[in-house]
């Protein structure tokens, strides 16, 4: 059923058959109040239209029972959303304290504080490398050796929707410095450089190798929502790995049999007596250690390069020691002052090499070890 009137409508009745359907065509204004089975309906649009900042809806309002227009900025489902009542003062589940919740609907509420959004943790990349060098060798030494290099792309955890489980791209170069080893642009195999350095000859002082590892950039890092998170790795070189051993020269130790008189037969400081001794490959810059194993009608002696700290005092234990220095007498202490000498190694390594010879005042026997101390 429908009707066509012009007049004012007012504290009109109409009535129509059940069940027929009323028609308003155009725009139909109620100035006063709209009731459906006895429930006020007011969409007064003063305050919403004034305004600009919110959306609004109609909706119920048990409190004096209408249904009318009410915000609901940040809502797209059409439910309401919490007015500002400034952050929130605790934790509650994945809502931290001090959040901001306005604007929020109730389940944006309920899903922040049920499943709030995780973020990785990232594992930066690294790089290993290592040989199987010992840390001293004598110089002139011929080695060989064996080169170990690896590298770890680190972790982007969890991965969540990141294109790759690793905070940097592959490599692309191992990088080598030191005698020997050259770069190596890494290829699809996945095999590390093992490299080896062949015929080494040994160094006086520090022999270093180094390694690092070049790598390409890394994806982009997600939250657990599928979010960006951080940004991607960009390409770059690990730090460098450093491996190193020492040249030194070695000292030398023996004893020479002479019997007689104290002082009587005392050896001489030259080649031959470093060539008759016993040869130790270690540093003697401190306190030295050797057992003479001498018997009473031998001259003990040591000898040390020029460049290590000269001894001063012997010792066995707390009764038998005493110190290094003096003449040539066997009256005097038990070292005297040492010899320099240039020494040629008795293997042909290196050669014009000063030492520092201290050979005994007189024969004397010894038991256990003796240490032989810059003090």
């Amino acid at each position: 059923m429908s009707f066509f009137t012009r007049p004012e409508l007012e504290n009109r009745q109409f009535k129509q058959a059940s069940g027929s359907t009323l028609t308003l065509s155009g725009t139909t204004n109620f100035l006063g109040t709209l009731q459906s089975k006895g429930i006020e309906i007011n969409a007064d649009d003063t305050v919403a239209f004034a305004d600009t900042a919110h959306t609004y809806i109609l909706t119920y309002d048990r409190t004096d029972q209408t249904i009318k227009l009410d915000f609901v900025t940040g809502g797209t489902s059409g439910e309401p959303v919490l007015p500002d009542f400034g952050p929130t003062v605790t934790t509650v589940g994945g809502i931290p304290s001090s959040s901001v919740v306005a604007g929020k609907t109730s389940l944006e509420l309920w899903h922040d504080a049920l499943y709030p959004t995780l973020y990785p943790s990232f594992v930066n990349p690294s790089n290993g490398f290592t040989f199987d060098a010992a840390s001293l060798y004598e110089v002139g030494s011929t080695i060989n050796i064996n080169f170990a290099a690896t590298f770890s792309r680190g972790a982007i955890n969890p991965q969540y929707t990141a294109a790759s489980p690793f905070r940097s791209g592959p490599a692309n170069t191992y990088n080598f410095t030191g005698t020997g080893l050259v770069s190596t642009p890494f290829t699809s195999s996945p095999l590390a450089p093992a490299p080896s350095v062949v015929g080494y000859v040994v160094l006086l002082g520090t022999n270093t190798w180094t390694g690092s590892v070049s790598y390409d950039a890394g994806v982009q890092p997600k939250d657990s929502v599928g979010n960006n998170f951080s940004s991607p790795l960009a390409a770059g070189t690990t730090g460098s790995i450093a491996r190193s051993f020492t040249g030194i020269h070695p000292f030398f130790y023996g004893k020479v049999t002479a019997p007689g008189a104290p002082g009587a037969g005392r050896p001489v400081a030259n080649q031959a007596l470093i060539n008759s001794g016993n040869k130790v490959a270690n540093i003697s810059t401190g306190t030295i250690t050797v057992t003479f194993s001498a018997g009473t009608d031998d001259y003990i002696w040591f000898a040390i390069p020029s460049t290590s700290t000269s001894k001063t005092v012997w010792y066995v234990n707390a009764l038998n020691n005493g110190s290094i220095g003096g003449a040539v007498t066997p009256a005097g202490n038990l070292f005297p002052a040492f010899d320099t000498v240039s020494i040629n190694s008795p293997t042909a390594l290196w050669a014009g090499v000063n030492y520092k010879i201290y050979i005994a005042n007189y024969q004397s026997a010894t038991t256990g070890s003796m240490e032989l101390r810059n003090s």
